[in-house]
C-alpha cells in the first residue's frame, strides 16, 4: 500500500509549486518587468537571472494537428492511401520516406510554426506535428505532391507587387530568397516555362561531377523533357558563351514555391541527359 511520507508529500509540493510558478511566470514578467498589458504581444521572452524561462506544451495542450504520412510501396499500397505507384527503380521505401524528409521539413518551415515536428517513424512513415495548426491547413501544407518547375531568368526583380513578376513566376515564389544571390540573381527573377515539368523526368539521382569531383545531380528526360530542355540550354548557353556567367546564363529549378538550385549553362544542346552541379550538400542535392 502506497504510504504518503512527509518527504513524498514535500515533493509533490515542489512540483506543484514549481509548475504554477513557470506556467505563470509570463503574466509576472508581463507586469512587472515589461509592464506590457494582456492582449498585447511580448516584446521579449520571459528570463530568470539572464536565461529563458520557457514551459514546452503538447499538442494536447495547445491544440494543433498530428499527421501519419505513409509512403507508397506500389500502387494502393497501403489500401487506401490512393498511391498509384512506389518508389522509382532502385530505390526502396525507406530511400523514398528519406527523401520526403527535406521537402516536407522546407513546407512546414514556410508556415512559421513554432516546435514543428517532421521525423521518420519506422520505414515506411513519416510524422509530423503542427502545434497551433487546424487539420485543413496542414493537410493542405503536406498533403499535396511536390511539383518541380523550371525557369528561365528575366529582367526586373522579384517583387510580389508587381504582375509580371506574379504572372511570370505564376505566384511560386519565397521571399525569404529574393536578396540571396545564389537563388535570385540581382535585377533579375524567373520565368516558369510550362513546356517542361517533373513529368518529362524519368529519371535523377545523386552521383560525383566528372569534371571536379563534387557533387552533382544526375537528370534523365523523357523524349518530350529532352527536346525542351535542349531548347533551354541552347539559349542560355548561347548567352554564356557571349558574355560568360552573367543572370541570362542561368536556369532555376523550383520545388514547389521554392528555388532550389540556379545553376549556369556552360554547355547548349544537351541531349536526354544532363549534370547539373553548383556547390551542392548532400541534403540539397537528395532533395532536388
Amino acid at each position: 500500500m502506497f504510504k504518503l511520507t512527509p518527504f513524498r508529500l514535500g515533493i509533490v509540493v515542489l512540483v506543484v509549486l514549481a509548475a504554477i510558478f513557470v506556467d505563470s511566470y509570463s503574466l509576472i514578467y508581463r507586469y512587472l518587468v515589461v509592464h506590457q498589458p494582456l492582449g498585447t504581444t511580448l516584446t521579449s521572452n520571459p528570463s530568470v537571472a539572464g536565461r529563458p524561462l520557457y514551459l514546452h506544451k503538447g499538442l494536447d495542450l495547445q491544440g494543433g494537428t498530428e499527421l501519419v504520412i505513409a509512403v507508397c510501396k506500389g500502387p494502393n499500397d497501403p489500401p487506401g492511401a490512393g498511391c498509384r505507384q512506389g518508389p522509382p527503380a532502385g530505390k526502396s521505401v525507406t530511400d523514398a520516406q528519406q527523401a520526403s524528409l527535406p521537402i516536407l521539413q522546407q513546407r512546414v518551415n514556410s508556415l512559421g510554426v513554432s516546435e514543428a515536428l517532421v521525423q521518420a517513424q519506422g520505414s515506411d512513415q513519416i510524422l509530423v506535428q503542427l502545434p497551433g495548426v487546424d487539420l485543413a491547413t496542414a493537410v493542405k501544407t503536406v498533403g499535396t505532391t511536390a511539383k518541380l518547375h523550371f525557369a528561365l531568368p528575366v529582367q526586373g526583380s522579384p517583387n510580389p507587387s508587381d504582375p509580371t513578376f506574379i504572372g511570370d513566376q505564376q505566384n511560386l515564389y519565397d521571399p525569404t530568397q529574393f536578396n540571396n544571390p545564389l537563388f535570385y540573381p540581382s535585377g533579375y527573377h524567373w520565368k516558369i516555362d510550362n513546356n517542361i515539368d517533373a513529368s518529362d523526368v524519368t529519371q535523377a539521382q545523386v552521383g560525383t561531377s566528372q569534371t571536379n569531383g563534387e557533387l552533382a545531380v544526375d537528370i534523365t528526360f523523357n523524349g518530350h523533357g529532352a527536346d525542351e530542355w535542349s531548347k533551354i540550354t541552347t539559349a542560355a548557353y548561347s548567352v554564356y558563351s557571349s558574355q560568360g556567367q552573367v543572370p541570362a546564363a542561368q536556369i532555376a529549378i523550383f520545388l514547389d514555391n521554392s528555388v532550389i538550385t540556379a545553376p549556369y549553362v556552360t554547355g547548349g544542346g544537351q541531349s536526354n541527359m544532363t549534370e547539373i552541379t553548383g556547390n551542392f550538400t548532400s541534403d540539397s542535392a537528395t532533395t532536388l
